[in-house]
Formats: C-alpha cells, structure tokens, sequence
C-alpha cells in the first residue's frame, strides 16, 4: 500500500467547509493550505490540499505532483489570549455547544491547532468563567499574554485542590489519583461546575457524584433525577407539533393519539409525580439523611441494619426525616427490651433469682475480673455460655459478632472486656475462643483500647 493510499485510508471525516482538502475532504478554513495554481489556470477551480495530503504526494483530477503551488495561511488574530486565535475562540464556542460542557477531549479535538483538554479548560475557566461579565468574556480587557509552561500545571493542581473541597463537603472522599492530565468533566468542581476525567456521552458522571446523590440517584446541583420516573411517557408525542390554524381534523387527531398514549390516566400525571418526588427529596432532606444512614449502619447491628433497610418503603409516609428516624430508635430500643424479658424469662426458669447465685459458678480469676470491670456474675455466665456456644458452632467468633450476642447482657465496652479476658484466661473458653483469634478476625487490643 502507498502513502496515499494509506492516508486515504486514515483520514478522518469532515463536513466540507469553505476550503476544504480535495483528497481526504478536511476543512481547512482556518488552517495552512496548498493551492494548485497550474489547476486554477487550466479550469478555473480550486485545487486545494492539506499539508499532509501535499506531502503525501498525492495526485487528483489535474492535479499532478510537479504542478506549480502557493501556500496560503491562515489568519490568525488574539482575541482574549495571544496563543488563542479569534478562529479558535470560535471553535471553542461551537465544541462547547456541541458537545457539552466537561467532555474537555472532544472539546479539544474539535478545537484542533495542538489545543489539549487542559488547555481548553483553563482557558475557558479564565477567561469566561472567571470575566466579570460572565457568561460573556471581557471583550474591553487588554490581549493577555500567553500562558507560561508551568501555569496551566498550576492553574490545574488549584482546580483538583478545589474539587478535593468539594467532594470532601459533599461527604465523598478524594480519589487515590487526580487527574490532572488531559481529562474532561466527570466530577464537580467550584461552584459545582464539572471537572475531572471526561465519561463517554454527556459531562458528569457517578465518580463525580457524591454517596448521597448515588444512592437517591438524584442531581443537587441541576434539580432533576438521573433517571425520571416513566421518563419514556413522552415518546409518542415526542415528535408532535401543534401548529396554529390548522385544520381541526389535524388538530383532533393528534389530540386523539395524546389521549391513546395513557388512556387511563390523565395527561398531567407523569409531571405530577415527578414533582412529588423531587419535592419529598428535598422535604426529607434524604441527600443528608442518606450520608448520616451510612454513617449510621457502620456502628450498627446486624438486626438493627435489617430493620432500617426494611422500614425505608415507609419513609414517604413519615411526617419529617426527624419523624421516621425516631421511630426506628424506638423500634430498636423495642427489640433491645424483648431482649432483655425473654433473658429474665429464661433466668426464672432456671431458678435464678439473684445475681449472686451465679457466684458459686465463677473461678477465682472470673471472680477478681468481675470487680475489676463491674461486672454482674449472671451477665457473665450467661455472656460466656453464649460465646462459648457460637464459638463451638461456627469455630471462630469475632469481637463484633460477641458485642451483638450479648448486647442484651452487656455494654459494648463490658462485652469486649470479657472477650478479652476468655481469649487470655479460662478452662474451656481458652481454646475455642483462640480459634477466632488466631482466625484475625478481631484482636484483643481493641479491649484494651476501650478500657
């Protein structure tokens, strides 16, 4: 294969502009071109090729290799910056418009002229979203000189410190490695404007979303869900147009088909809803109250998780956020006590009455423990039978999975005092409980630290 075969081959596709190449069809009005003047003397017409194409070698139409040529340049002429053409500045504009804001590489490529993403986003930070005549750029402002080497390095290591912040605000930690390089928007940066790496399709994405939004699936900053309840209701009248004085028969019928498309509700009703949900995210403050629910499940029980996850259907139903929280405090103060019956229950049925009947069941080690710690002896004899049990069942039990048996006996800090003691001391417990000791789950030092 040539090299123009392989340039052909290669070469991307562009809509003709003014100028355009007459082998690979680029648009060259704002770039460096070469004219065939020989062509333009025997027809009349232009035969223009980019500076890849001419170099190529490239030979079409009456266009031969040892024709004549003129190199024509472009002009270029500062508007904001000296190293930003007018041309570019409008290039700028029109890949912004295209493509959105944040998606910083296609911005790029349609910008061309060796502009990086980085480039074109500190540009456009500076001089448009920093002008005091936002969204307008100060169009009365001096040319600015051109941006050293080393600026836009900076200008970016400020921009990733200021969405560090703001990730940080929004309770989401940090990424383990910014992008500082040539990326697009993804996640939000000052003031809520998106930065970061660029995800396919539209600026914006779940890296740059904070838990809260994650988990609510809804946009702070815009307003809207990401996906919007039956977000498909207006595809078959997507494309209707209600143009004035036309005929009534055209008018019925599309009247008649936006009647068919939900025949038993009314019109209104996918709006009405969408408004009701955004509406009771807000009222419920559930971008707050999703953060502290994480915050919450970290130092929960098992049970109590489970409870939480199933009383989230009737949230909606809960006067305030406040409301519905106290209610799940309640339910769980509730099974705490059911608890706590159902061990009095079964300490009458073994005919304890006291606490000191336990005593004669206590070693001496166990004795001195429990006034050390202020420990009840039936709490402790009832805590270790059920260590002991779990233990001999599963073959290793950890300090959390022991502070959830015997929550109903003892305190967090009790119950990992006693775990400590029976990893360090006694008959049978020893070599049980040194199963999940030795298994890592959770070491002895966290008694330690507690104590």
């Amino acid at each position: 294969m040539s090299v123009a075969k392989r340039k052909k081959a290669s070469c991307h596709t562009y809509t003709p502009g003014k100028h355009d190449c007459g082998y690979c069809r680029r648009d060259l009005s704002n770039e460096v071109r070469i004219r065939d003047i020989d062509c333009m003397l025997e027809s009349g017409r232009f035969m223009e090729l980019c500076p890849e194409c001419f170099a190529a070698g490239v030979e079409i139409g009456n266009h031969k290799r040892t024709n004549r040529y003129l190199i024509i340049d472009a002009v270029r002429a500062p508007l904001l910056c000296e190293d930003w053409a007018a041309d570019e500045e409008l290039r700028l504009m029109e890949g912004l418009l295209q493509f959105g804001y944040g998606n910083w590489l296609d911005v790029a490529e349609h910008v061309g002229g060796g502009k990086t993403a980085s480039a074109c986003e500190a540009h456009y930070d500076r001089f448009y979203l920093s002008s005091p005549t936002f969204p307008l750029p100060n169009l009365g402002a001096a040319v600015a000189p051109a941006a050293a080497e080393g600026e836009g390095k900076e200008r970016e290591k400020e921009r990733e410190k200021e969405r560090e912040k703001e990730r940080e605000k929004d309770g989401e930690k940090p990424p383990a490695d910014a992008d500082e390089g040539e990326g697009g928007g993804g996640g939000r940066g000052r003031g809520g404007r998106v930065s970061g790496k660029a995800p396919s399709g539209r600026g914006g994405g779940s890296t740059g979303s904070s838990l809260a939004e994650e988990v609510c699936g809804y946009m702070r900053h815009r307003g809207e869900f990401t996906v919007e309840w039956e977000d498909e209701a207006e595809v078959l009248i997507a494309d209707m147009e209600l143009i004035p004085n036309e005929p009534p028969a055209d008018r019925e019928a599309k009247m008649a088909m936006m009647r068919a498309s939900r025949p038993l509700q009314p019109p209104s009703l996918p709006l009405d809803e969408r408004a009701r949900r955004r509406d009771f995210i807000l009222k419920h403050d559930l971008l707050e109250a999703a953060q502290l629910d994480h915050a919450r499940e970290k130092g929960a029980t098992r049970d109590e998780r489970q409870l939480r996850q199933a009383m989230r259907p009737f949230a909606p139903y809960a006067t305030s956020a406040s409301a519905h929280e106290s209610l799940i405090r309640d339910m769980v103060k509730e099974g705490v006590l059911h608890q706590k019956v159902a061990y009095l229950l079964a300490s009458e049925e073994a005919r304890i009455g006291a606490t000191y009947d336990a005593a004669a069941l206590l070693s001496s080690a166990e004795a001195e423990f429990l006034l050390d710690f202020a420990v009840a002896p039936s709490s402790f004899v009832v805590a270790k039978r059920l260590l002991l049990t779990e233990a001999m069942r599963v073959g290793a039990v950890g300090l959390s999975r022991a502070q959830e048996l015997v929550k109903s006996q003892l305190s967090g800090k009790q119950a990992a005092h006693v775990y400590d003691f029976l990893l360090r001391v006694g008959s049978g417990a020893a070599g049980v409980m040194n199963g999940a000791h030795a298994a890592g789950s959770e070491t002895s030092t966290v008694a330690q630290s507690q104590q």
